[in-house]
């Protein structure tokens, strides 16, 4: 959409333009310049196109101005906030913030009101059964490497138990 123009584009097309009744020419944009262009001739024609792309060109639009007016709403959060219990939305509509962050990213501004992301939750694919079979395959894979090692330990405390009985019952029959 173009913006709106405060001055007439030049001589030729400025008076038509305030006396034409549409609601687009009253705010003198493109859409009513486009209708007066048939109605002119060459010269002028060339020079209403000159000027308008030279208003086009030069137009900055007023992200600044939006943005110290909202600046205090902007910091409150992106849908609202909690006020004495009571939950109190924006004083600017998410329609209007968007337009107005887009407007400020695409002049190459910081935009500092967005929330902060969370981390994204991994989710893992495939069937849990075959996950679970994989783990326990790596499991007892590493399990039967220790093997020698357990199966030695174990066959000593059995012995050490084998003895210490042994040896309790040698001190009763005492």
């Amino acid at each position: 959409m173009y913006p709106a123009f405060q001055f007439p584009l030049c001589p030729a097309i400025g008076d038509r333009l305030r006396r034409c009744s549409c609601k687009a020419s009253r705010s003198r944009c493109l859409l009513s310049v486009d209708k007066l262009l048939v109605e002119i001739s060459e010269k002028d024609k060339i020079e209403a196109v000159k000027s308008v792309v030279k208003a086009v060109g030069e137009y900055k639009y007023p992200w600044q101005e939006k943005l110290a007016k909202y600046r205090t709403e902007l910091s409150k959060g992106v849908w609202g906030y909690w006020e004495l219990g009571a939950w109190k939305p924006l004083g600017i509509s998410a329609r209007r913030r968007a337009q107005l962050r887009k407007e400020v990213l695409l002049a190459g501004a910081d935009w500092p009101y967005d929330p902060e992301r969370k981390e994204m939750k991994t989710k893992r694919k495939g069937h849990k059964v075959d996950r679970l079979a994989a783990e326990k395959r790596e499991r007892t894979a590493e399990l039967m490497e220790a093997m020698p090692q357990m199966l030695a330990d174990y066959r000593k405390r059995i012995w050490e138990r084998k003895m210490k009985a042994e040896e309790d019952a040698a001190k009763k029959a005492l």
